[in-house]
């Protein structure tokens, strides 16, 4: 039995009858193996991994991938237009001797706060109490 192809639902068909951003034409189909596009400079290197990871997908994953980003990232702008997120308590550096695995919580005592640090040294749990 012959199928009429022209009425089913090509990959860039959404379920409300528009059509997704690939429809439009993107330069890339012209382009040589030398002018394959670069990674950006400014990511780690769990970012580069994941880039190299994308990298082996076919270009419709590639353009569903950067449409997510690009909500993602509007997203993540938005939330930080919210204003700034509220001190953690976290202190910016640890002092000597104290691993940056160790717990740490904020306590105040007489009116000082003290940042309290914990952590596990083999059997023993070790402690250390450093001034806000």
């Amino acid at each position: 039995m012959r199928r009429d192809t022209a009425s089913l639902p090509g990959p860039d068909d959404r379920l409300d009858g528009t059509t997704s951003f690939t429809d439009r034409r993107f330069p890339a189909a012209s382009m040589t193996a030398d002018e394959r596009p670069t990674p950006p400079t400014e990511l780690d290197r769990v970012g580069h991994e994941a880039l190299d990871e994308l990298a082996t997908r076919e270009p419709v994953a590639l353009r569903a991938a950067s449409a997510y980003l690009e909500e993602l990232a509007a997203w993540k702008e938005s939330d930080d237009e919210d204003g700034p997120s509220p001190d953690d308590g976290g202190p910016a550096t640890y002092p000597d001797g104290v691993p940056e695995r160790a717990s740490v919580s904020v306590t105040e005592i007489a009116g000082t706060e003290y940042y309290y640090f914990q952590w596990r040294d083999g059997d023993e749990i070790r402690s250390e109490t450093v001034r806000r």
